[in-house]
């Protein structure tokens, strides 16, 4: 199994885990659910169950479609929108397709992480409304974990890319 592989594995995981989750808690919840929050999380307004769920599958939706567009939008693009140091070395010969495929992977990746944060947010607003939580306590933990885990995506593609391997430079 390649990166590409596993990467798509992880995106079609947290895809999978935050349908379920709007599937399973779409008959449990209450008819109208606290769906509007202030910043330190308490609830300030509701709306239908109805719509919550459908709130929540369109973006969920609406993300794996960005993603997996943008994922396979790098293995198709012309060479000439990669603006990345010495381009004509990592998309020239056997490297074009590695490289294609590795930044489809790292798109998956952070497509990954951001349904896993969608996912977390609307699973601590099921837990307001199902009366296990009186906030949305530690949504601002969610927020930073993401962007921690944002920051180290944007890191490591950075690094791999910002020249020629050593091996590779004559």
């Amino acid at each position: 199994m390649n990166r590409r592989h596993v990467a798509t594995l992880a995106f079609s995981v947290s895809v999978a885990l935050g349908l379920c989750h709007a599937l399973c808690y779409s008959t449990v919840l209450p008819d109208q659910v606290a769906a509007h929050f202030d910043t330190h999380g308490q609830p300030l307004g509701s709306m239908a169950r109805s719509t919550m769920i459908d709130l929540q599958l369109t973006v969920i939706i609406a993300l794996a479609a960005l993603f997996a567009v943008a994922g396979g939008a790098v293995v198709k693009s012309p060479r000439s929108w990669f603006g990345m140091p010495d381009r004509d070395w990592w998309m020239s010969g056997d490297r074009e397709e590695s490289t294609r495929f590795d930044l489809s992977a790292r798109v998956l990746w952070l497509g990954a992480i951001s349904q896993l944060l969608a996912f977390s947010l609307f699973h601590r607003t099921v837990r307001v409304n199902m009366g296990r939580s009186a906030s949305l306590e530690g949504w601002y933990a969610d927020v930073a974990i993401f962007l921690g885990l944002a920051a180290v995506w944007l890191l490591m593609l950075r690094l791999r890319y910002r020249r020629r391997p050593a091996s590779a430079v004559s």
